[in-house]
């Protein structure tokens, strides 16, 4: 896929949908290179990006065990 038809899938996506998460693993130069212009939509469409961190294996709801 090219960065333009990996985005128009993905904007296309969110647009029926409003809402989701966007897990993008992929370490090809392709979708590297699609990325500004996805944020940019994101931004422009009042979406919010976080960072989602794993859980410390050993700690569960802030209790060591």
């Amino acid at each position: 896929m090219t960065p333009e038809q990996q985005l128009k899938l993905l904007t296309d996506r969110l647009q029926i949908a409003r809402k989701g998460i966007i897990l993008l693993h992929d370490p090809k130069a392709k979708t590297a290179s699609m990325l500004p212009a996805f944020l940019r939509y994101l931004r422009d469409n009042h979406y919010r990006v976080v960072h989602l961190v794993p859980a410390d294996a050993k700690t569960v709801s802030g209790k060591a065990h």
